[in-house]
């Protein structure tokens, strides 16, 4: 025999409030309560009847509030799942306008509110939920914001042949940093899921969290190059609003770098390795941004009254004169200055971030029990004075 519809409606009730109760607990109470509504409602009864044996039973949330404060346990785990099925709200991007992106943020502020609901969360992997929960509407954005500058057109000519150079953005850099925008608004909500589900100690806070900074600094060196590419010629003289905020972003992303590394090599914990590749990422991530941040010169045909641009491809950077060429200061290729931005962005700070979290792991217990490679010896004992 099927549930009375009252009866339904308070089990669903119960159930939107019993969110925080550990899954054994919940179940058990809910069993409870339905044999007692299902008892109180046998055979058939009026709908005054029904009504009255729910109200006996009172508000779903005050019997749920009986058993106690809810399980920080099963609060992680409902936060932890969230987070892992939010890049599959990814296809919301390709709506039209900004429909797509209005969802992406609706739905990271649901999410947001159930990491920051969850107790008892170490500092580090609040901070990671916290960035995972506003990486896809993030990344979208900024991807938004990056074709948004590059549709404005500035101009150099009329060259040679009445052609026009027009400045584009580096299909490198475009390439590079939408795909690094892609993988992390879909990878880090997987990866703060996955942090969340685990219930190990941290270290200290300041040093975790710098770590985090250094891990993510591929993502936020790319975007701010992308972004930056996008604005053209940057004339310190007249800057624009839009390549005014770019800049700000790349001083913050320097200035929030430089405090993790200094974080980072004060713990005294990391072995000369660590701390070198620290050191190198500190100092060459905020120059690397600046290489990949080159535009390129394209030679087009300027369709007169019908406002169409036949392009003739790329002009050599050696071939743009000096008001558009890119780094005018800097006599290297794009090639080279591309390869270089890579090593710089990408490869030495996550070397630096990897090497880091050995040490962590070697000194939070989850690694080899030996501290030899890449932790000084009494490691252990120093890091003890760190948490204190």
């Amino acid at each position: 025999m099927s549930a009375h519809p009252l009866a339904t409606a308070w089990l669903r009730g119960f159930d939107r409030a019993a969110r925080g109760l550990s899954r054994q607990r919940r179940a058990e109470l809910r069993a409870e309560l339905a044999e007692h509504l299902r008892q109180a409602m046998a055979g058939s009864v009026a709908e005054a009847e029904a009504q009255a044996a729910v109200d006996r039973l009172g508000d779903p949330a005050d019997i749920v509030a009986e058993e106690g404060p809810a399980d920080p346990a099963e609060a992680r785990r409902l936060a932890a799942r969230a987070l892992t099925l939010q890049p599959l709200s990814g296809p919301l991007y390709l709506l039209p306008g900004h429909i797509g992106l209005f969802g992406l943020a609706a739905l990271a502020v649901l999410v947001l509110a159930m990491v920051l609901r969850t107790r008892e969360l170490p500092p580090g992997a609040r901070a990671l939920g916290v960035l995972g929960a506003l990486a896809p509407p993030t990344c979208g954005y900024a991807a938004y914001l990056a074709g948004w500058a590059a549709t404005g057109e500035q101009g150099y000519g009329p060259v040679a042949g009445g052609l026009w150079i027009e400045v584009v953005p580096d299909p490198a850099i475009t390439v590079l940093g939408h795909g690094v925008l892609l993988l992390a608004g879909l990878g880090l909500p997987l990866l703060a899921g996955w942090r969340l589900r685990r219930a190990d100690q941290e270290p200290p806070a300041g040093f975790t969290l710098a770590l985090l900074v250094l891990a993510l600094t591929p993502v936020s060196g790319s975007t701010i190059a992308l972004l930056w590419s996008s604005s053209g010629v940057v004339r310190f003289s007249h800057l624009e609003p839009f390549t005014s905020a770019v800049l700000v972003c790349a001083a913050l992303n320097g200035l929030a770098l430089l405090t993790a590394g200094v974080l980072l090599l004060r713990a005294r914990v990391l072995g000369a390795l660590a701390g070198l590749l620290v050191a190198c990422a500190v100092v060459t991530a905020p120059l690397g941004v600046v290489l990949l941040s080159g535009h390129r010169g394209e030679l087009v045909e300027r369709g007169r009254g019908t406002g169409q641009h036949v392009s003739h491809g790329l002009v050599q950077d050696s071939e743009l004169p000096a008001a558009v060429r890119p780094l005018p200061w800097l006599p290297l290729d794009q090639p080279v200055r591309f390869a270089l931005g890579v090593l710089t962005v990408i490869v030495l700070p996550l070397a630096a971030a990897y090497r880091v979290h050995h040490v962590r792991a070697v000194l939070g217990g989850e690694g080899p029990g030996s501290a030899g490679g890449g932790v000084r010896r009494g490691g252990r004992d120093r890091w003890a004075g760190q948490r204190s």
